[in-house]
């Protein structure tokens, strides 16, 4: 669990009520997943190093990252067009799970040269992005709910702030 200080004053006060018993388990797996969830941002951030190092140019991945980026843009549509339909919890835990998955693909494909430099990481990369960019504008969804009225700002921000750390 988050540890919480019992002597916060002022500005911080409102942090103090997030580790009361009732919303600590809230604080805490909220915290977790928003944590967790920039762990798939990586992908964005080294395919080109990881194209260097399998001895492809890092210029051979601008087509793969192009239209993964397209596609994240267009999930965060599709969540707002689906989520009323399937529940933003339901929606959430799908597009965790595919973003799992698909990283793992991800990471037997760039394991192998002649696999990375194929169609197939680009259309990994693709179904990647768009569950990774669905995960997103659902989490922003789910987190202040989750709070009561007089916690949501703190909650929000406390918790969202740990997406900084993963």
């Amino acid at each position: 669990a988050i540890g919480c200080p019992h002597r916060l004053g002022g500005a911080l006060r409102p942090v103090r009520g997030l580790c009361v018993a009732s919303l600590r388990p809230t604080t805490t797996l909220l915290a977790a997943l928003w944590f967790a969830a920039n762990f798939g941002s990586g992908w964005w951030a080294w395919t080109p190093e990881l194209a260097k190092r399998q001895g492809l140019a890092p210029a051979s991945m601008y087509v793969a990252m192009t239209v993964a980026r397209v596609v994240a843009m267009a999930a965060f549509v599709l969540a707002a067009a689906v989520i009323r339909r399937t529940g933003a919890y339901p929606l959430l835990l799908s597009a965790l799970a595919g973003t799992l998955a698909w990283s793992l693909a991800l990471t037997w494909i760039v394991d192998s040269r002649e696999r990375f430099a194929s169609d197939l990481f680009v259309v990994a990369y693709a179904l990647f992005a768009l569950t990774f960019g669905i995960v997103w504008p659902v989490l922003y969804v789910v987190t202040p709910a989750a709070f009561p009225a007089t916690a949501r700002g703190a909650g929000f921000g406390l918790v969202s702030a740990f997406s900084k750390l993963g």
